[in-house]
């Protein structure tokens, strides 16, 4: 069996993957892969966390501008993509007790910065803020991992910076489905990202040195 996603793991150490799933799962875990058991002990941290924080939920203020935010493309656009809104799974700076969690996801090194994880549509999203090395804004550097798409499949995806209504910038993944925004000044903004099902948004995305 090859390696469970995250969301799967998150599944199992819940109790919410279904039956016919968990014993591959306890299969897997119990082979000792390394990759597995970082994730476990991270995931545990999570969870811990989690149980403490209630940060995670979206305040009234968001869900009034996410909901904004789809009426004014109403009525400007006719869509015809699906489009999902992504859920926080974690945040770095949700508890200053944690630190550097995770030293290496997904075959990528990171180092020290803010980290965020996200969940839609069957896809992880990870972000990550680091400091630029000659100014004040930061790099924003996200991987997509998909439960179902080997990593070729997620090469050339779009994702766009956006502040308020305006593009800041929009790159496209590599094979690993790694995308980067070099410089980002300070501040909050949103993600969007085409993946073949439809368009991922990921709102109120705020830089590490705003806090």
């Amino acid at each position: 069996m090859k390696c469970p996603s995250l969301i799967n793991l998150l599944d199992y150490f819940q109790g919410q993957l279904p039956a016919d799933e968990r014993s591959g799962v306890l299969a897997h875990l119990s082979s000792g892969c390394p990759d597995c058991r970082e994730n476990q002990r991270w995931l545990e941290e999570v969870l811990h966390l989690a149980s403490e924080d209630k940060s995670f939920e979206y305040s009234e203020k968001t869900i009034q501008q996410v909901v904004s935010y789809f009426k004014a493309r109403a009525a400007t656009t006719s869509p015809s993509l699906p489009q999902f809104i992504a859920r926080l799974i974690f945040d770095s700076f949700a508890s200053n007790r944690l630190v550097d969690v995770r030293s290496d996801l997904a075959g990528t090194l990171w180092v020290s910065g803010r980290q965020m994880l996200f969940h839609a549509a069957g896809y992880d999203i990870d972000l990550r803020f680091e400091q630029a090395e000659d100014s004040d804004d930061e790099g924003l550097i996200g991987q997509i991992l998909s439960e179902k798409q080997v990593p070729a499949g997620l090469a050339r995806l779009s994702a766009q910076l956006i502040k308020g209504e305006a593009e800041i910038d929009n790159v496209t993944t590599d094979e690993r489905g790694i995308f980067k925004f070099a410089r980002v000044p300070v501040g909050v903004y949103n993600i969007k990202i085409q993946v073949p099902e439809g368009e991922i948004f990921i709102f109120e995305v705020t830089t590490a040195h705003s806090y």
